[in-house]
Order: C-alpha cells, then sequence, then structure tokens
C-alpha cells in the first residue's frame, strides 16, 4: 500500500506546491492538475510494478505478502 501512495503523494505534494504559489494563474494550475491526474490514471497501468516493488521491500524486511483476492 505504501507503494501506490509514495507514487500518489509525490504527485499531487508538486500540484500543492504550485498552486500554493503567489504567481500561479489559472492556466497553470489547470495544467499542472491535469498532469497529475494522467500521471496518477497511468498508475493502473503499472500496477503489477508497484506490487512486485511492494513484494521486494516485504521479502527484505522479511513481512509476509498473503495478498488475498477479494474478486
Amino acid at each position: 500500500m505504501i507503494c501506490l501512495w509514495e507514487n500518489i503523494l509525490r504527485y499531487t505534494q508538486c500540484v500543492s506546491k504550485m498552486l500554493q504559489s503567489q504567481n500561479m494563474n489559472i492556466q497553470s494550475a489547470c495544467t499542472f492538475l491535469d498532469q497529475a491526474y494522467q500521471s496518477i490514471s497511468n498508475l493502473r497501468d503499472n500496477f503489477k510494478d508497484i506490487l512486485n516493488t511492494a513484494e521486494l521491500i516485504c521479502s527484505k524486511w522479511n513481512i509476509s505478502t498473503d495478498f488475498k483476492a477479494k474478486r
């Protein structure tokens, strides 16, 4: 889970910092928000890579990786 959230928060933090800038305009804000949305949407395509990273971290820390399919 932390591997997924790290990616999501990386994109949203950049946008958040830019939106707090005093010289940010609406057009730039829309562009940055759209880029963040696209990047987060693309995480679906890379979910297996994120899952593999999580499994690797768990194996290094000797944590069980019993992922249960709910569907």
